[in-house]
């Protein structure tokens, strides 16, 4: 099974392909941020893998993305003290 992870600002939102992609428009529309990274992960994985940027001119697809590591994507400033 596959999760989706999309990043804006370090805020991160994960679930399914469609719930990323709407929570990162809303992000573009709302909060006025640069760009927003799309995530993929399989179960088990420690790392996730970059296939999308949404920005301001659309979304683009990345064939080839960067490797992350998960926990890296779900720290959150907010949620440290």
């Amino acid at each position: 099974m596959r999760c989706y992870v999309a990043v804006s600002g370090g805020c991160p939102s994960t679930g399914g392909w469609s719930q990323c992609l709407h929570w990162a428009t809303q992000q573009i529309k709302e909060n006025d941020s640069a760009a927003v990274k799309i995530h993929i992960a399989r179960g088990g994985e420690k790392h996730a893998r970059v296939v999308a940027e949404i920005t301001k001119d659309g979304f683009k697809s990345i064939k080839s993305g960067r490797s992350v590591a998960i926990k890296k994507l779900m720290d959150t400033p907010h949620g440290k003290e």
